[in-house]
């Protein structure tokens, strides 16, 4: 976490992480990665950071949990 203009901002990719560690509904998270991805604002590593916090809530293994 930083610091910008005196108030906490994080990475935009850190931030998706956390969505996904909360329990956030995946079609919501979905929908903030695809306009980070849009943007720039995350890299491709972005699968690996995701997949080594292991199984999400509410997501059965199989292609639907497939972030692509």
């Amino acid at each position: 976490m930083a610091i910008v203009s005196d108030i906490p901002a994080t990475r935009p990719w850190l931030t998706v992480v956390d969505l996904i560690d909360s329990g956030e509904e995946l079609s919501l998270v979905a929908n903030v990665l695809a306009d980070a991805l849009e943007r720039g604002l995350v890299e491709g590593a972005l699968r690996e950071k995701i997949d080594a916090g292991g199984q999400k809530p509410g997501c059965r293994r199989g292609p639907a949990c497939t972030i692509r």
